[in-house]
Order: C-alpha cells, then sequence, then structure tokens
C-alpha cells in the first residue's frame, strides 16, 4: 500500500488521456501542466505580454458524437477516435507555433513536435481541438515544427534558417530575429540541426508543384513513438496512410472515404486549401517507425 503523501514519480515521457498517463516509450514531453509547457486550455493570450487577443477557448470540450457532455472515459473515446492528423506549423519553433495558434488564430491542437523532437502535449485528448475542421470530432491533430512547402515564384524563407557548411551539410540554426530567450528549446542548448534530407525537396500537393525542407531526425523519431503510442491508445488509428494505385494520395480524399478512414492523414487530406504538412515528409520512415516501436516493446 503506497504510503499517504508519498509522490508519484513521472517519467517524462508520458501523454495524458481522459486523465490517464501513458508512456511514449522515451519520447521527451512536456504537458499543458508542467514549467515551460503550452496551456491549450488558457482562455485568455498565454503570452500576455505579447499578444492582445479576446479571451474564449481554443478548444470543444465535446466531440460531436459523443452522446454526453460529461467527461469522457477512455472507453467511450476509444470508439470515437480513429484519425491522426499531422500539420507543419510554418512558424519554426514550438514557441512560436503555439503563439500563432492559440493566441492569434485562437485555434489549437494537441500536440507539437519541436525542432529537437520535444513533444508538448497542449490538451487532454479527450478534448476536441480545432485544428482540422470536419477531422476533428474523430482525430487528434499533431503539429510538427517545420517552415512549410512553398510554391510559385514568392519570397522563400529559407536562406535566414538552413545552411549549408563547407562540407555540403545543410544545417538548421534559428536566425537571430527569432530568437526568444523564454524559448524552451533555446534555453536549453540544442545541437545544431539537420533536415533528415539533405536537399530541398519537390513535389506536388492538389496537382502544384512545392518545395520544402524536411523535418529533422529528432522529430522523426519522437513522431514515430507518438504515433505508435496513439494506436495503442486509440485501437481504431491503424498504422496506415492514404494510398490509391499509384502510391501516396497527395490530395483531399472524398468526404465518404474521409469520414471512414482509419489512420494517420496529412492536413491536405482533409482540406483541399492546406498542404501540409508538405511533399518533403516521409510517409513510410513514420509508419515503418512506428512499427520498430511496438515490436520493441
Amino acid at each position: 500500500m503506497a504510503r499517504p503523501g508519498a509522490r508519484v514519480v513521472r517519467h517524462g515521457d508520458e501523454v495524458f488521456c481522459c486523465g490517464q498517463m501513458f508512456r511514449t516509450g522515451g519520447a521527451r514531453v512536456v504537458t499543458w501542466l508542467d514549467h515551460g509547457g503550452y496551456d491549450g486550455y488558457c482562455c485568455t493570450s498565454f503570452f500576455q505580454q505579447e499578444t492582445e487577443r479576446s479571451v474564449g477557448p481554443r478548444h470543444s470540450a465535446r466531440r460531436r458524437q459523443g452522446k454526453r457532455v460529461r467527461q469522457w472515459t477512455l472507453e467511450e473515446l476509444q470508439e470515437v477516435v480513429h484519425q491522426v492528423v499531422v500539420h507543419y506549423d510554418g512558424c519554426g519553433t514550438a514557441r512560436r507555433c503555439f503563439k500563432v495558434l492559440h493566441d492569434e488564430r485562437g485555434l489549437s491542437c494537441h500536440f507539437i513536435v519541436d525542432l529537437d523532437g520535444t513533444i508538448y502535449q497542449t490538451l487532454d485528448l479527450k478534448e476536441r481541438a480545432w485544428h482540422a475542421t470536419s477531422a476533428n470530432d474523430v482525430s487528434v491533430g499533431i503539429e510538427v515544427v517545420n517552415l512549410g512547402a512553398h510554391g510559385g515564384v514568392e519570397t522563400l524563407p529559407w536562406d535566414e534558417w538552413y545552411k549549408m557548411d563547407k562540407d555540403g551539410t545543410v544545417t538548421l540554426q534559428v536566425p537571430k530575429e527569432f530568437v526568444d530567450p523564454n524559448d524552451p528549446m533555446l534555453r536549453r542548448g540544442a545541437p545544431v540541426l539537420c533536415p533528415a534530407t539533405n536537399s530541398l525537396l519537390e513535389g506536388r500537393i492538389h496537382g502544384l508543384p512545392y518545395k520544402q525542407y524536411d523535418f529533422t531526425e529528432p522529430q522523426y523519431e519522437s513522431l514515430c513513438k507518438l504515433v505508435a503510442s496513439l494506436t495503442v491508445i486509440f485501437p481504431r488509428v491503424k498504422l496506415a496512410y492514404p494510398v490509391d494505385k499509384f502510391g501516396l494520395v497527395t490530395t483531399k480524399l472524398p468526404d465518404k472515404k474521409l469520414a471512414h478512414f482509419e489512420g494517420i492523414l496529412g492536413h491536405y487530406h482533409v482540406q483541399l486549401n492546406k498542404i501540409d504538412p508538405g511533399p518533403a515528409f516521409q510517409w513510410e520512415k513514420l509508419i515503418s517507425g512506428a512499427k520498430l516501436c511496438l515490436q520493441l516493446e
């Protein structure tokens, strides 16, 4: 029997679902309850000294397919959630991502995966985050930090962030003008990071061409552990992404197919006006990595 007042020690890799904690196999997780975390329950501007924004919640306590407004049980939630939607933030760091998403746009997500692989959980998974319109009721939303994909002749932001060293290796460093002394990742002294693919990648989303730098290896490692964990928490979420006879589907799924899909989606599978996580995202790397994590249990 536990001693009254005994402290429950966390391992630092837990995510919360319906008030219960689930391990992610070693991924570093910072929740909204932790120092340095990002609180999706905050009904005012989280960065009050930096942003003035009207008050109000950025999520819904009730997923519409639920029959009750009261607190979800895990078993009830498992019947409803059958998708994970992967996004990129376009902001460059998790701190800037949460500031834009929560304070400026009045939106939310369940997780943000920073450049160094740190996972920030902003809401319990029982909550209906506002991240992917029609998929919100049945999905978990994950923002993966990345400057995003760009096409056409628009000005590209990469030159300030991505540099090639004398050995030909592309490195990723946060520019001085974006360095925030309160950013937890930068305070930890994050090592020099590199995109997982050492070149600018090209591909088509919704039939249009885009260019993008890949995500970092620490991000893929953490994302694999997180997604593997989510498939255990939510058995209806399969380790699969949309494919057809040509391979990966890179446009919006038909409404009926989207509603019934069980697995991992990109934001562009849900909405025609979205292109994240972009052409650089390695879907097979995520799926094979998540499967490996489950085999190592």
